[in-house]
Protein backbone atom coordinates (compact mmCIF):
# COMPACT_ATOMS: atom_id res chain seq x y z
CA UNK A 1 0.00 0.00 0.00
CA UNK A 2 1.09 2.95 -1.16
CA UNK A 3 0.60 6.60 0.91
CA UNK A 4 2.08 9.95 -0.40
CA UNK A 5 4.10 12.63 1.99
CA UNK A 6 4.34 15.15 -0.37
CA UNK A 7 4.31 14.83 -4.12
CA UNK A 8 3.71 18.84 -5.02
CA UNK A 9 4.59 21.49 -7.49
CA UNK A 10 5.47 24.69 -6.15
CA UNK A 11 5.87 27.39 -9.50
CA UNK A 12 4.66 30.58 -10.80
CA UNK A 13 1.77 30.77 -12.86
CA UNK A 14 0.87 31.67 -15.95
CA UNK A 15 -1.89 31.37 -18.49
CA UNK A 16 -0.29 30.48 -21.31
CA UNK A 17 2.77 28.37 -20.69
CA UNK A 18 1.00 24.88 -18.51
CA UNK A 19 1.91 20.91 -17.30
CA UNK A 20 0.23 18.00 -17.31
CA UNK A 21 1.49 15.00 -15.64
CA UNK A 22 0.44 11.70 -15.14
CA UNK A 23 2.21 8.85 -12.43
CA UNK A 24 2.70 5.60 -13.18
CA UNK A 25 4.01 2.33 -10.64
CA UNK A 26 6.94 0.79 -12.44
CA UNK A 27 7.68 -1.46 -9.56
CA UNK A 28 8.46 -2.15 -5.58
CA UNK A 29 10.89 -4.18 -4.44
CA UNK A 30 12.19 -5.44 -1.15
CA UNK A 31 15.31 -3.48 0.34
CA UNK A 32 17.50 -6.64 -0.24
CA UNK A 33 16.32 -8.01 -3.22
CA UNK A 34 13.72 -7.58 -6.00
CA UNK A 35 10.54 -9.66 -6.48
CA UNK A 36 9.91 -10.76 -2.61
CA UNK A 37 6.53 -12.69 -3.25
CA UNK A 38 4.24 -10.76 -0.15
CA UNK A 39 5.33 -7.72 -2.10
CA UNK A 40 2.90 -6.20 -4.39
CA UNK A 41 4.92 -7.23 -7.81
CA UNK A 42 7.23 -8.87 -8.83
CA UNK A 43 10.35 -7.15 -10.61
CA UNK A 44 13.40 -8.41 -12.38
CA UNK A 45 15.11 -4.71 -12.83
CA UNK A 46 18.46 -4.46 -11.06
CA UNK A 47 19.25 -1.24 -9.20
CA UNK A 48 22.96 0.27 -9.11
CA UNK A 49 23.83 3.90 -7.66
CA UNK A 50 26.53 6.23 -9.54
CA UNK A 51 29.34 8.08 -7.25
CA UNK A 52 27.76 11.65 -6.50
CA UNK A 53 28.91 14.57 -8.82
CA UNK A 54 28.48 18.04 -9.70
CA UNK A 55 25.94 18.71 -6.69
CA UNK A 56 23.50 16.05 -8.07
CA UNK A 57 22.91 12.47 -7.30
CA UNK A 58 22.11 10.22 -9.85
CA UNK A 59 20.38 7.00 -9.75
CA UNK A 60 20.88 4.33 -13.05
CA UNK A 61 18.18 1.51 -13.41
CA UNK A 62 18.76 -1.11 -15.98
CA UNK A 63 15.58 -1.29 -18.03
CA UNK A 64 14.44 -3.44 -20.99
CA UNK A 65 14.88 -1.41 -23.83
CA UNK A 66 11.70 1.37 -22.98
CA UNK A 67 13.24 4.13 -23.78
CA UNK A 68 12.34 6.03 -20.42
CA UNK A 69 15.21 8.39 -19.24
CA UNK A 70 15.96 8.14 -15.28
CA UNK A 71 15.57 11.36 -14.06
CA UNK A 72 17.64 13.67 -11.55
CA UNK A 73 17.27 13.66 -7.92
CA UNK A 74 19.09 16.92 -6.18
CA UNK A 75 21.45 15.58 -3.44
CA UNK A 76 20.89 16.20 -0.19
CA UNK A 77 16.75 17.04 -1.21
CA UNK A 78 15.13 13.53 0.69
CA UNK A 79 11.97 14.83 3.28
CA UNK A 80 12.32 11.52 6.02
CA UNK A 81 16.09 12.47 7.06
CA UNK A 82 14.94 15.95 7.03
CA UNK A 83 17.82 16.85 4.64
CA UNK A 84 15.50 18.83 2.50
CA UNK A 85 15.23 21.07 5.69
CA UNK A 86 19.01 22.03 6.46
CA UNK A 87 21.55 24.63 4.38
CA UNK A 88 23.10 21.31 2.94
CA UNK A 89 20.33 21.39 0.09
CA UNK A 90 21.29 24.00 -2.60
CA UNK A 91 17.61 25.08 -3.47
CA UNK A 92 16.72 25.93 -0.08
CA UNK A 93 17.13 29.51 -0.43
CA UNK A 94 15.86 29.88 -3.72
CA UNK A 95 12.74 27.56 -3.25
CA UNK A 96 11.67 29.20 0.52
CA UNK A 97 11.67 26.17 2.06
CA UNK A 98 10.06 26.22 5.48
CA UNK A 99 10.06 24.66 8.28
CA UNK A 100 7.02 21.98 7.34
CA UNK A 101 6.78 20.00 4.79
CA UNK A 102 5.39 22.97 2.17
CA UNK A 103 6.94 25.46 -0.81
CA UNK A 104 5.29 28.24 -1.94
CA UNK A 105 5.39 30.34 -5.16
CA UNK A 106 5.79 34.00 -5.98
CA UNK A 107 2.17 34.36 -7.06
CA UNK A 108 0.02 33.18 -3.76
CA UNK A 109 2.06 31.12 -1.99
CA UNK A 110 -0.19 28.34 -2.02
CA UNK A 111 1.06 24.69 -2.03
CA UNK A 112 -0.51 23.16 -5.40
CA UNK A 113 -0.36 19.09 -4.25
CA UNK A 114 -0.26 17.08 -8.04
CA UNK A 115 -0.86 13.82 -5.26
CA UNK A 116 -1.37 13.55 -1.42
CA UNK A 117 -2.49 10.76 0.18
CA UNK A 118 -2.49 10.25 3.97
CA UNK A 119 -0.62 6.94 5.65
CA UNK A 120 -4.51 5.86 6.86
CA UNK A 121 -6.08 6.25 3.05
CA UNK A 122 -3.14 4.53 0.59
CA UNK A 123 -3.05 3.19 -2.58
CA UNK A 124 -3.62 0.08 -3.31
CA UNK A 125 -1.27 -1.00 -6.40
CA UNK A 126 0.63 -3.15 -8.49
CA UNK A 127 3.64 -2.90 -11.12
CA UNK A 128 2.47 -0.28 -13.90
CA UNK A 129 -0.63 0.76 -12.02
CA UNK A 130 -1.46 4.33 -12.77
CA UNK A 131 -1.53 6.51 -9.81
CA UNK A 132 -4.41 8.92 -9.84
CA UNK A 133 -3.51 12.60 -9.26
CA UNK A 134 -5.43 14.11 -6.57
CA UNK A 135 -4.82 17.66 -8.06
CA UNK A 136 -3.18 20.25 -9.35
CA UNK A 137 -5.60 22.41 -8.07
CA UNK A 138 -4.37 25.29 -10.27
CA UNK A 139 -2.08 25.42 -13.19
CA UNK A 140 0.81 24.46 -13.39
CA UNK A 141 3.31 27.93 -15.19
CA UNK A 142 6.21 27.19 -16.89
CA UNK A 143 7.41 30.49 -17.18
CA UNK A 144 10.37 30.10 -14.61
CA UNK A 145 12.08 26.27 -13.83
CA UNK A 146 9.76 24.28 -12.23
CA UNK A 147 10.45 22.46 -8.70
CA UNK A 148 8.97 19.02 -8.00
CA UNK A 149 8.86 17.59 -4.92
CA UNK A 150 8.05 13.37 -3.93
CA UNK A 151 8.00 11.62 -0.76
CA UNK A 152 6.37 8.37 -1.34
CA UNK A 153 6.30 5.43 1.20
CA UNK A 154 5.40 2.02 1.76
CA UNK A 155 2.99 1.15 4.27
CA UNK A 156 4.42 -2.43 6.05
CA UNK A 157 2.55 -2.40 8.88
CA UNK A 158 1.08 0.00 12.00
CA UNK A 159 4.00 1.64 12.82
CA UNK A 160 4.93 4.65 10.45
CA UNK A 161 8.84 4.12 11.22
CA UNK A 162 8.44 0.69 9.90
CA UNK A 163 7.40 2.37 6.32
CA UNK A 164 9.68 1.44 3.45
CA UNK A 165 10.56 4.82 1.70
CA UNK A 166 9.34 4.02 -2.58
CA UNK A 167 10.66 7.74 -4.09
CA UNK A 168 12.07 10.49 -2.09
CA UNK A 169 13.80 14.00 -3.40
CA UNK A 170 13.42 16.39 -5.11
CA UNK A 171 13.57 17.28 -9.22
CA UNK A 172 13.24 20.22 -11.35
CA UNK A 173 12.47 21.06 -15.29
CA UNK A 174 13.95 24.15 -17.20
CA UNK A 175 11.30 25.65 -18.63
CA UNK A 176 14.04 26.71 -21.84
CA UNK A 177 14.35 22.94 -22.21
CA UNK A 178 11.32 21.16 -22.10
CA UNK A 179 9.76 19.43 -25.00
CA UNK A 180 6.07 20.55 -26.15
CA UNK A 181 5.07 17.15 -26.49
CA UNK A 182 4.38 14.45 -23.85
CA UNK A 183 7.33 12.63 -22.67
CA UNK A 184 8.06 10.30 -19.25
CA UNK A 185 11.02 10.23 -16.82
CA UNK A 186 11.53 7.41 -14.27
CA UNK A 187 11.87 8.37 -10.39
CA UNK A 188 14.10 5.51 -9.16
CA UNK A 189 14.44 4.86 -5.47
CA UNK A 190 15.73 2.31 -2.99
CA UNK A 191 12.37 0.18 -3.11
CA UNK A 192 11.40 0.74 -7.04
CA UNK A 193 10.45 3.78 -9.02
CA UNK A 194 7.83 6.02 -10.39
CA UNK A 195 7.29 7.12 -13.91
CA UNK A 196 6.08 10.52 -14.38
CA UNK A 197 4.43 11.49 -17.71
CA UNK A 198 4.76 15.31 -18.46
CA UNK A 199 3.70 17.98 -21.53
CA UNK A 200 4.30 21.14 -21.99
CA UNK A 201 1.70 23.30 -23.54
CA UNK A 202 1.97 26.94 -25.26
CA UNK A 203 -0.70 29.45 -25.07
CA UNK A 204 -2.72 27.47 -22.67
CA UNK A 205 -5.53 27.98 -20.82
CA UNK A 206 -7.26 26.13 -17.32
CA UNK A 207 -10.42 24.20 -17.94
CA UNK A 208 -11.61 23.46 -14.38
CA UNK A 209 -13.84 20.06 -14.95
CA UNK A 210 -16.92 19.77 -12.67
CA UNK A 211 -19.11 16.31 -12.45
CA UNK A 212 -22.37 15.31 -10.63
CA UNK A 213 -23.85 12.55 -10.62
CA UNK A 214 -27.53 13.50 -10.21
CA UNK A 215 -29.71 9.98 -10.44
CA UNK A 216 -28.73 6.95 -9.93
CA UNK A 217 -30.83 4.17 -10.09
CA UNK A 218 -28.39 1.20 -9.40
CA UNK A 219 -24.76 1.23 -8.60
CA UNK A 220 -22.12 1.64 -11.47
CA UNK A 221 -18.89 1.64 -12.24
CA UNK A 222 -17.54 4.89 -14.15
CA UNK A 223 -14.45 5.96 -15.67
CA UNK A 224 -13.59 9.63 -16.92
CA UNK A 225 -10.67 10.60 -19.52
CA UNK A 226 -10.09 14.00 -20.70
CA UNK A 227 -8.29 14.14 -24.29
CA UNK A 228 -5.84 17.41 -25.16
CA UNK A 229 -3.98 18.32 -28.10
CA UNK A 230 -0.81 17.87 -27.24
CA UNK A 231 2.00 18.49 -29.66
CA UNK A 232 -0.09 18.00 -32.56
CA UNK A 233 -1.88 14.59 -31.26
CA UNK A 234 -4.51 14.21 -28.33
CA UNK A 235 -3.25 12.72 -25.79
CA UNK A 236 -5.44 10.59 -22.78
CA UNK A 237 -5.36 12.40 -19.08
CA UNK A 238 -6.73 9.61 -16.88
CA UNK A 239 -9.05 11.04 -14.28
CA UNK A 240 -11.35 9.04 -12.55
CA UNK A 241 -12.07 5.06 -12.66
CA UNK A 242 -14.07 3.87 -9.50
CA UNK A 243 -17.80 2.72 -8.04
CA UNK A 244 -20.21 5.17 -6.86
CA UNK A 245 -24.42 3.89 -5.87
CA UNK A 246 -25.68 7.58 -4.84
CA UNK A 247 -25.49 10.80 -6.53
CA UNK A 248 -22.53 12.69 -5.45
CA UNK A 249 -19.87 15.16 -6.85
CA UNK A 250 -16.71 13.98 -8.25
CA UNK A 251 -13.24 15.55 -7.52
CA UNK A 252 -12.73 18.89 -9.18
CA UNK A 253 -9.87 18.45 -11.56
CA UNK A 254 -7.96 21.39 -13.50
CA UNK A 255 -6.85 21.08 -17.13
CA UNK A 256 -4.58 22.61 -19.23
CA UNK A 257 -6.13 23.18 -22.42
CA UNK A 258 -4.13 25.33 -25.87
CA UNK A 259 -6.30 27.90 -26.91
CA UNK A 260 -9.17 27.48 -29.69
CA UNK A 261 -8.86 23.87 -29.94
CA UNK A 262 -11.20 21.07 -28.64
CA UNK A 263 -11.25 19.28 -25.01
CA UNK A 264 -12.89 15.78 -24.93
CA UNK A 265 -14.16 14.40 -21.91
CA UNK A 266 -14.82 10.39 -22.16
CA UNK A 267 -17.08 8.37 -20.01
CA UNK A 268 -17.53 4.52 -19.56
CA UNK A 269 -20.39 3.39 -17.94
CA UNK A 270 -20.84 -0.23 -16.76
CA UNK A 271 -22.99 -1.71 -14.26
CA UNK A 272 -21.19 -3.40 -10.98
CA UNK A 273 -19.79 -7.37 -12.09
CA UNK A 274 -20.05 -6.50 -15.47
CA UNK A 275 -17.03 -6.31 -17.83
CA UNK A 276 -17.58 -6.09 -20.76
CA UNK A 277 -21.19 -4.40 -21.38
CA UNK A 278 -20.10 -0.73 -21.55
CA UNK A 279 -21.61 2.41 -22.47
CA UNK A 280 -19.71 5.24 -23.84
CA UNK A 281 -20.36 8.62 -23.86
CA UNK A 282 -18.20 12.00 -24.89
CA UNK A 283 -19.08 15.51 -24.21
CA UNK A 284 -16.41 18.40 -25.98
CA UNK A 285 -15.67 21.99 -24.81
CA UNK A 286 -13.83 24.39 -27.06
CA UNK A 287 -11.00 26.52 -25.23
CA UNK A 288 -11.56 29.66 -24.05
CA UNK A 289 -9.98 32.78 -22.28
CA UNK A 290 -12.95 32.80 -20.21
CA UNK A 291 -16.41 31.55 -19.22
CA UNK A 292 -18.27 28.46 -18.82
CA UNK A 293 -20.54 25.40 -20.45
CA UNK A 294 -22.28 23.13 -19.09
CA UNK A 295 -23.67 19.62 -20.22
CA UNK A 296 -25.80 17.05 -19.34
CA UNK A 297 -25.50 12.82 -20.26
CA UNK A 298 -28.43 10.83 -19.66
CA UNK A 299 -27.72 6.82 -19.61
CA UNK A 300 -29.58 4.25 -18.21
CA UNK A 301 -27.87 3.78 -14.97
CA UNK A 302 -27.53 7.82 -14.23
CA UNK A 303 -27.88 11.24 -15.70
CA UNK A 304 -24.68 13.37 -15.07
CA UNK A 305 -24.02 16.98 -15.48
CA UNK A 306 -20.62 18.69 -16.23
CA UNK A 307 -19.35 21.69 -15.81
CA UNK A 308 -16.40 23.33 -17.45
CA UNK A 309 -14.78 26.67 -16.55
CA UNK A 310 -12.53 28.76 -18.32
CA UNK A 311 -9.98 30.70 -16.76
CA UNK A 312 -6.62 32.75 -17.40
CA UNK A 313 -4.07 33.51 -14.05
CA UNK A 314 -2.16 36.20 -14.04
CA UNK A 315 1.80 35.58 -14.02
Amino acid sequence: MLHSWRNLDHVPRSAYQSWIMAQNIMGVKDKKKWGKPNWLCHITEEISREAKRWGTKEVLVRHPADNVRSTFIFKNSSHRDGAIYKRSFALRKLCRVTDRDEMRDYVDSLLNYIVKRSRDDPIIAQQGSLIEMTGPKRGIAMNSPVLVEFDMRIKTGDKEEDDLTLIDGATDYCNLTIPSVSFTNRINGDCGAVDITLARIYNAVEATIDVLILKVQNGFNLSLSSFVLVGGSDQEIPLFRGTTAESCGLRRYVIAVKMDTWMQLKFKVSQNGSKNDHLERSCYFKANIHGCACQQIVLQHAALSVKVTWSTVPA
